[in-house]
């Protein structure tokens, strides 16, 4: 996240100086729009990063360990009944 939003910061800023550089002559400052859209996005990437960092620091802080960090694989059950039935299916046939 942090890289990402360090990435578009210097598109912002790249794309700031250039549509500066090039409306000044013209008068056309619509061509801010780009630049300062980046912007807002990279603040918003940056406000999700804070939002990770601090999330994390209170993880190691209580002893959690991070979120979806097991390495098991998915394993999906398509027999019938469910699985979350099957105790109470052969429970109640018990003859």
């Amino acid at each position: 996240m942090t890289t990402f939003a360090a990435v578009i910061i210097v598109i912002a800023l790249v794309a700031l100086v250039l549509s500066v550089v090039f409306s000044a002559s013209d008068s056309q400052w619509a061509r801010l729009f780009m630049p300062v859209g980046f912007g807002l996005f990279a603040w918003l990437l940056v406000y999700w990063a804070r939002q990770d960092w601090n999330a994390r620091a209170r993880r190691r802080k209580r002893g959690v360990p991070d979120p979806k960090t097991d390495t098991r694989p998915v394993q999906i059950d398509f027999r019938w009944p469910p699985p979350r039935t099957r105790k109470r299916m052969s429970g109640s046939s018990g003859q």
